[in-house]
């Protein structure tokens, strides 16, 4: 069965494509506990932050404590043009 998704017109126009295809996706659950916002502004850094602890299979511990640290981290990086931590490099062969 071929899984296939209209996408919203503005992004149609933007990419080219109308629709998309989830075959190929990894569907997987998972029951941890998940930090949550507690504050009305740090969404975008809530969802940032899970996305970067779970593709490194870090706990989800932190909190809305560490937004701070985070804003930080993420501007000194930028500032500075790379990561603070090596990402790993493929191997050829």
């Amino acid at each position: 069965m071929t899984t296939s998704s209209p996408l919203p017109p503005h992004t149609q126009d933007k990419k080219g494509i109308a629709d998309y295809h989830t075959d190929d996706w990894q569907i997987f659950k998972h029951e941890l506990h998940v930090p949550q916002q507690g504050d009305g502004v740090s969404c975008g850094l809530f969802a940032c932050m899970c996305a970067d602890f779970l593709s490194d299979d870090l706990p989800l511990h932190y909190s809305q404590d560490d937004m701070v640290f985070f804003r930080e981290k993420i501007c000194a990086d930028i500032l500075r043009g790379y990561l603070t931590y090596p990402l790993p490099v493929p191997v050829e062969g």
